[in-house]
């Protein structure tokens, strides 16, 4: 049994973070009503003294009253000052145990401990704040309950380091990472100052004049600039020393700079892998891992995405790497259907003719630039098709079903038979115009299909049904071997604890 009481810094610690945000909203008062900042200082730093000499008292009296405890299989948690709470999560329950430490907590050597369950709608059991070292103990004895190992023994596989992240791959990631969503927010705050703030547009106008698409362009390439600098600064902070480690089925991480984070990776919850790339890791030869697992809520899932097992290395020892956390050899994909790339050039011709028409009806340009224009567009329209087309495939395994859609960002997924919960093949209008069909193996992980998610599409519709066939058949004798074995360690857990009962008697 492991009894754990919050370390006495989290009473400091939850008051302050509770002041800051009396004293944000304090100060958004004072700028609403329109009040002299300056002159209201004392009367403004009088109640935040008061306010957080109140919130000590709460937080040490909540802490004096917080209890958890650890027990044969059963997380048990105790609070509540003026009513008390008593929860009781059994261990079996809990998918992931995550550990998240920022700056100021890992100088004062505390953390926060968050136990994931399956099937839940938000963390089950949240722990602000213990100290480090017991954080690492309570993960353990977590470690050690799934192994089916006492805590006294010290037999047992070491954490193996499977991956660390070098200078190289994280300079390679930095400047490989772009996010369109930050460049679009940075124009529209750059837009709103401009034209908020007149001095700045009238400084503007001195520098560059009053050329228009001078403007436009210069203002595009600082967003632009300022989008790609700002999310390499955050893929540097978030994955700052990533490491990477295996212990019997479960993987552990930790990673971030600011904010330290721990966590792990239950394999035997795995419910598909995903290889990611964007086109610029693409053209350099590298790519990232993904692993998604059951335990997440959906909100948890969209919000966080899968658990990044690999943030960036060659794409040559993603086979390797695969081949060692889930034992599946990847082999070449199949192509899909090639009437779909005919479907996807008339689609972008129509997008070219949509762009024509304009430039023709109102643009005063030359009979020559216009046909080089047409020219120019069509011949994207095309390329694109065959980019589109070319970087689709898929691939039934003996255990696995391999997908791989996008160019500008390609996942290729890779999901285990038992873990298919359904089996659709459909067909849109336009796609049975064709002879078209898609196949979408529905999984506890697949949160959102239509956004590039384990998805085969556009085979051909005989394909698309004998796939689907074959997805049923698999999905069938998978579950009834992954029923035996269940059944199977069962089995021998109930004689294991039998023997365990002779022997005491």
């Amino acid at each position: 049994m492991v009894e754990i009481k919050l370390h006495r810094y989290s009473v400091i610690y939850r008051s302050l973070e509770n002041l800051w945000g009396i004293a944000v909203f304090l100060f958004l008062i004072l700028i609403i009503e329109g009040l002299p900042v300056f002159e209201e200082i004392p009367v403004f730093l009088t109640i935040l003294v008061a306010a957080f000499l109140v919130l000590v008292g709460w937080n040490y009296a909540y802490w004096k009253r917080f209890d958890f405890k650890l027990d044969e299989g059963m997380l048990e948690i105790k609070s509540g000052v003026f009513s008390r709470r008593k929860r009781e999560v059994p261990l079996k329950r809990v998918q992931n145990v995550d550990v998240r430490e920022n700056i100021i907590q890992q100088a004062l050597g505390i953390a926060e401990l968050r136990f994931e369950t399956a099937g839940g709608g938000a963390t089950e059991a949240v722990l602000k704040y213990v100290s480090t070292e017991d954080a690492e103990l309570l993960r353990k004895r977590y470690q050690y309950f799934k192994e089916g190992r006492e805590a006294t023994t010290e037999a047992g596989e070491k954490d193996k380091l499977l991956y660390e992240i070098d200078p190289l791959e994280m300079g390679i990631l930095c400047l490989t990472s772009y996010s369109l969503a930050s460049t679009i927010a940075i124009f529209a705050f750059i837009t709103f100052i401009v034209f908020t703030f007149e001095f700045i547009l009238d400084l503007g106008r001195g520098v560059i004049g009053d050329s228009i698409v001078l403007a436009i362009a210069l203002l595009i390439l600082v967003s632009f600039l300022s989008g790609w600098l700002l999310n390499a600064g955050k893929q540097f902070i978030t994955y700052f020393d990533f490491k990477l480690y295996r212990s019997g089925d479960t993987l552990k991480y930790k990673r971030g700079l600011l904010k330290r984070y721990s966590g792990t990776i239950p394999l035997d919850k795995l419910q598909n892998i995903t290889v990611r790339e964007n086109v610029l890791q693409r053209i350099i030869g590298y790519a990232a891992l993904d692993i998604d697992t059951a335990g997440y809520s959906a909100q948890q899932r969209a919000e966080s995405g899968a658990e990044v097992a690999i943030p960036i290395t060659k794409i040559d020892n993603i086979p390797t790497i695969i081949k060692k956390i889930e034992g599946v050899e990847l082999e070449r994909l199949e192509k899909i259907a090639e009437r779909a790339m005919q479907r996807y050039g008339i689609r972008y011709s129509i997008l070219a003719i949509l762009i024509t028409i304009p430039i023709y009806l109102f643009a005063e340009i030359p009979q020559t630039t216009l046909i080089i224009t047409i020219i120019v567009l069509f011949t994207l329209a095309l390329t694109a098709a065959y980019l589109k087309w070319i970087h689709k495939g898929y691939k039934p395994l003996e255990n696995y079903l391999i997908t791989r859609n996008g160019f500008w960002k390609r996942q290729t997924k890779i999901v285990p038979y038992y873990r298919i919960q359904n089996v659709i093949v459909q067909s849109s209008f336009l796609q049975r115009r064709w002879k078209l069909a898609s196949v979408i193996p529905d999984t506890a992980g697949t949160y959102i299909n239509i956004g590039g998610e384990i998805i085969a599409t556009d085979l051909d519709k005989n394909d698309a049904r004998e796939l689907g066939d074959t997805l049923f058949r698999k999905l069938q004798k998978a579950l009834k071997e992954y029923r035996k074995q269940k059944t199977q360690e069962k089995t021998n857990e109930s004689l294991s604890s039998g023997q365990e009962k002779i022997d005491e008697v």
